[in-house]
């Protein structure tokens, strides 16, 4: 599995090798909610 941060997009994916779609793991959309991943890196 590959797990992506998307930095400006406050979010964490997961993806299956082979797969065409990931898997929505945490945060959120913007910046004021109490579960985002604001500037996320690793």
């Amino acid at each position: 599995d590959l797990y992506i941060s998307n930095y400006d997009g406050h979010s964490i994916t997961k993806w299956k090798i082979g797969e065409t779609q990931g898997a929505f793991i945490a945060g959120t959309v913007g910046q004021n909610a109490i579960n985002k991943f604001w500037f996320s890196s690793t």
